[in-house]
């Protein structure tokens, strides 16, 4: 790590600070390189699924998922992520082993069920470890960077299931769809020994032997109000502080409108969509749709990029709500021509980057109190998977009559967010306020001189760091 090319390339991307560069080139590649599973599902064919069976299968998939998410995040600050996330991580994959064998609806629903509660850990746990390591300049680009492999890797994911289904379909006596099953099993193990060995943990109890002592004490001192020397689940007091805290009602309500203005780009919306115009090629119906994944790729690294630079969120999230209002305006109007309609959706796609840029915002806010952090990265998006569980019911996609129902709740969701990211502005802003009288209190009582211009310059000069 002391070579002048990491030296040279220490500088050039995250500063002149060189010992907290190396640094966050470390936490970069110890925690950015873990990949969480990718979950497939059997074929309606293959297991005899008939009439809502299937649907119900991807159901109670995320009655799972969602239902573990809490527990999860609660669990890794009394068991090392390490150990926590290697542990669900090979669960997960034992479980994905047994489906090959599954012989009727019953036992894949309840494989399903297990493989959403082992998987629930992944993405609101890794957003709590980014909250940690990372400071406001840093954490909106790794948030960017977590979100945007997850949407390559289901891409991928789906190009090499196609293959295996393709060309290893009754193989040694085996369906594709088995085959499914028995290789992600196999990818999954890297990813599970790599975690266990060298995924860091938190920064007040990391282990990892890339860390010297320094590397350690730097961690701390970088995000002071981040650490914690003992969790307090127990204490009253920790759950009045989350349950009287704003961020735990504000955010959750940010996150619930992004899932529910995001059903116009899920549930086969699009290729439903383009059926009704007449476009009927499969070849479109599939691969037109993942041009919304592409745009929405592309926005989680702009908004991270520009929120970062200007150390505030709302820009970028007033623009998500503007989105939302005027993608589904243009899917709504009678005169766009179908290619503008398209094009309506792949701007919708952009609408994905809130995974990314308002769980940097909520981290952001709360790295004063480790459990409201930990806490509300775990129930945004649990609030959010229960509350969009019956918009298919009420705007169901294949019903192309509720299209311009769901493109006309969509601009309202749009609005919403609009308001509600305001809402949020300025409480964040009354909250700045009391930190900066808080601060200046405890400088004048040490004889100390609060310098305002420059508390006021360290929270709103962008940063040529990171």
């Amino acid at each position: 790590m002391d070579s002048k090319l990491v030296n040279k390339w220490c500088r050039m991307v995250y500063g002149k600070d060189l010992k907290a560069g190396k640094l966050v080139l470390k936490i970069d590649l110890l925690v950015m390189t873990y990949i969480g599973p990718t979950t497939p599902m059997p074929t309606k064919k293959d297991l005899h699924f008939h009439g809502k069976q299937y649907n119900m299968g991807n159901t109670i998939f995320l009655i799972g998922y969602t239902v573990g998410q809490i527990p999860s995040n609660i669990a890794l600050t009394y068991i090392r992520p390490r150990y926590w996330f290697t542990a669900m991580q090979t669960c997960w994959a034992v479980i994905c082993l047994a489906q090959y064998s599954a012989k009727n609806v019953k036992t894949v629903f309840a494989l399903r069920f297990l493989m959403g509660l082992f998987e629930s850990s992944t993405f609101v746990g890794t957003h709590a470890i980014l909250g940690s390591w990372y400071t406001p300049k840093e954490i909106g680009k790794r948030s960017a960077m977590f979100v945007s492999a997850a949407q390559v890797g289901s891409i991928l994911s789906g190009l090499i299931q196609g293959g295996l289904y393709r060309h290893m379909n009754g193989r040694n006596g085996l369906k594709g769809w088995q085959w499914l099953f028995i290789i992600d099993f196999i990818v999954s193990m890297p990813s599970i020994i790599y975690g266990f060995f060298f995924f860091p943990d938190f920064p007040h109890n990391t282990t990892c032997f890339w860390f010297s002592e320094e590397d350690k004490q730097l961690a701390k001192a970088r995000l002071p109000n981040a650490q914690v020397h003992e969790v307090q689940w127990r204490s009253t007091a920790t759950w009045k502080r989350i349950a009287t805290s704003w961020h735990t009602y504000m955010f959750p309500i940010l996150f619930t409108l992004y899932g529910t203005g995001l059903q116009i780009t899920g549930n086969n919306v699009m290729p439903f969509f383009m059926e009704k115009h007449g476009d009927k090629k499969v070849e479109h119906l599939n691969y037109y749709p993942t041009g919304m994944t592409a745009t929405g790729i592309l926005a989680f690294w702009v908004y991270a990029i520009m929120s970062d630079k200007l150390r505030t969120r709302v820009p970028a999230s007033i623009a998500i709500g503007c989105t939302f209002i005027l993608g589904a305006a243009l899917l709504y109007s009678k005169h766009i021509s179908y290619g503008g309609k398209l094009t309506a959706f792949y701007l919708l796609g952009t609408c994905l980057s809130p995974q990314a840029l308002w769980y940097s915002w909520a981290n952001d806010l709360t790295r004063d109190h480790f459990e409201l952090r930990i806490f509300l990265n775990g129930s945004m998006n649990t609030i959010m998977e229960a509350f969009i569980a019956w918009w298919p019911l009420v705007f169901y996609p294949a019903d192309s009559k509720n299209f311009n129902r769901g493109f006309i709740s969509t601009m309202v969701i749009g609005g919403l967010i609009i308001i509600v990211v305001l809402i949020i502005w300025m409480l964040e802003r009354r909250q700045l306020a009391q930190e900066a009288l808080a601060e200046r209190n405890v400088l004048e009582g040490f004889g100390g001189k609060y310098d305002e211009k420059e508390a006021v310059r360290d929270e709103i000069t962008p940063s040529k760091e990171a």
